[in-house]
């Protein structure tokens, strides 16, 4: 009988093995942490469920899942606010922007009409020259100047890098037209009462072959041409194998796919949670630090009642948690916030990515074309956008592509 084996448990990894296990195939995930989800990451704190990974989706396929899941989703608007570095509410754009950005946005539908086939296809296909450069030089390109504060809220701040540096297809895949517009018209989006762990958990449960606290070690082929994947605790044959994290570098043996694994580039983010004093705060952005590492980009309420507040709070760059700690307390400080408690945190490495360069080279038309090259693939976050709602579309053509 087939066997294929999955690399990670985090989202990705989840939504690939529970797809193929409906589909028939018999299926087991090997996981180096102790729990399932990666950045699916809730806790319990506060008398409520603080998030220190991802906050929310907004696809419908998404929301389909969780429903055959039973995982309990709402629907609530995204209430934002910009805030300068002392706490007070500012307007993202100022007046005379306003109309620039009245214009940027009606005509952004006709100008990616032309990107139609890369952006509208799961993974990363066809990607026109145009979108191969950076993002910032790609807005300069076509005269756009105000849309980008609006992206850079939503991508830079949530950790995904800096406009100068991402290339375009990446930024315009992960807000496409309908993201953008659920966040800019602020239309309602897709929440988890009971935490974005829920629904790792849920899929979690549905799998029967699970190995946590087993990190792959090495990833090889057999004189028989199956895969032969060790842990720490075992050796064991597979007919296939899906890597849908990033591995360490020479973990596996296959040069091309070795290769591949190496190329990829991800972003240092960080989130710490907060027990506050009630300050009535809604989700916020801080303008000034937007483009700055070690610094409070953003503040997500996770629960709010008469005394209190559980802020999560993001910053990127690489720090220690001392220092991150330090600086956020003292953005919260300059924010009249005192007595800010530390009750948990989490530094980050995702979004895996490639540079501009690698993608001129072709990097994704060559991996399109050797995937499943001695039974090995490259899934889930490492050949599409890393958000909820892009994994959950990639995954089901991924696996009518290629099984």
């Amino acid at each position: 009988m087939e066997t294929t084996a999955v690399i990670g448990a985090g989202y990705s990894g989840l939504i690939t093995a529970y797809q193929l296990q409906k589909a028939g195939y018999d299926v087991t995930v090997f996981e180096k942490a102790d729990i399932p989800g990666g950045q699916c990451h809730s806790l319990p704190a506060g008398g409520g469920i603080v998030e220190l990974g991802c906050v929310f989706g907004t696809s419908p396929a998404l929301e389909e899942l969780c429903h055959d899941l039973e995982v309990k989703v709402e629907r609530n608007y995204f209430y934002r606010q910009y805030l300068d570095n002392h706490g007070q509410k500012i307007p993202q754009l100022d007046e005379t922007a306003i109309q620039k950005f009245k214009d940027e946005y009606k005509m952004l539908p006709s100008l990616l009409s032309k990107y139609d086939i890369c952006l509208n296809t799961p993974g990363f296909y066809n990607i026109p020259e145009e979108l191969k450069m950076n993002f910032q030089k790609w807005c300069s390109l076509h005269d756009i100047e105000v849309l980008t504060e609006i992206f850079s809220a939503y991508f830079s701040c949530y950790g995904y890098g800096e406009l100068d540096t991402i290339p375009a297809v990446y930024v315009l895949k992960h807000l496409d037209l309908s993201s953008l517009s659920s966040l800019v018209e602020s239309r309602k989006i897709i929440t988890f009462p009971q935490g974005s762990s829920s629904i790792c958990n849920a899929l979690a449960q549905k799998l029967s072959d699970i190995r946590y606290n087993s990190e792959v070690l090495e990833i090889s082929n057999a004189d028989d041409e199956s895969i032969l994947i060790k842990t720490e605790l075992s050796s064991e044959q597979f007919s296939r194998v899906i890597i849908t994290t990033p591995l360490k570098s020479g973990i596996v043996s296959h040069p091309f796919f070795s290769r591949a694994l190496d190329t990829f580039i991800t972003n240092p983010s960080n989130t710490l949670v907060y027990r506050i004093p009630s300050a009535g705060l809604v989700d916020s952005f801080v303008v000034n630090n937007t483009h700055k590492d070690g610094k409070l980009r953003l503040i997500h309420v996770n629960s709010s009642n008469s005394e209190y507040q559980m802020i999560s709070v993001y910053s990127n760059g690489y720090l220690e948690m001392k220092e991150l700690d330090l600086s956020m307390r003292e953005s919260l400080s300059s924010m009249g916030i005192d007595s800010a408690v530390l009750t948990a945190s989490k530094k980050w490495n995702f979004f895996p990515h490639v540079e501009s360069a690698m993608l001129y080279k072709g990097f994704y038309e060559e991996l399109q074309s050797r995937q499943g090259e001695k039974g090995i693939y490259l899934g889930g976050a490492l050949s599409c956008c890393s958000s909820l709602d892009k994994i959950t579309e990639f995954t089901s053509a991924f696996i009518h592509r290629y099984f």
